[in-house]
């Protein structure tokens, strides 16, 4: 009788056991969103076009990326030669959220411009985030859409608005080394 209590006892602790394993691994596994975001990984290179107040800087730009955080994001650290700004560095940090079926991504650079971006997938290669912050009483919004045009390529769209008025407008056509 003490044998199979005991043997009951054990096999009920096994069967929570692997519950809870199965459970934590199901977790801590990345969702497959993630592996839209996976298409930045890899070393980049291409040319920006910027616009601000109708006149336009062309620029070399280059970017490594690489899965972080067990894969549930993407890290993108950008490098660029500015012309009138000197060198450019930034960091771009994305990850998605299942609960509301969002696109995040923070950016910093060396400029000191910080931003939190939420987007959407509104294709399997269009992802369209959007940010907005108050400085000095007006309104800045941001929009950046990523158009991956297959494995070895993106395009890159960025619009800034202050008070609601076109204030820089950035392009870029990045392709995969």
């Amino acid at each position: 009788m003490k044998l199979i209590k005991l043997i009951t006892r054990l096999l009920s602790f096994l069967l929570i056991l692997n519950s809870t394993v199965t459970l934590s691994q199901t977790q801590n596994k990345p969702p497959d969103r993630m592996k839209m975001l996976a298409a930045f990984n890899g070393e980049w290179k291409g040319e920006m076009v910027k616009v601000v107040d109708s006149k336009t800087l062309k620029y070399k730009l280059a970017h490594t990326s690489e899965k972080i955080a067990g894969g549930w994001g993407i890290q993108l650290n950008e490098k660029a030669n500015i012309p009138e700004k000197g060198n450019y560095l930034a960091t771009r940090i994305f990850s998605y959220s299942s609960a509301s079926d969002s696109t995040f991504m923070y950016t910093i650079d060396n400029f000191g411009e910080t931003w939190f971006f939420t987007g959407t997938w509104e294709s399997s290669k269009k992802l369209v985030l959007k940010s907005q912050m108050e400085l000095n009483g007006k309104i800045i919004e941001k929009l950046i859409i990523y158009q991956f045009l297959n494995t070895r390529e993106y395009n890159f769209k960025s619009i800034t608005r202050i008070a609601g008025s076109p204030d820089e407008f950035v392009e870029m056509i990045m392709k995969r080394e």
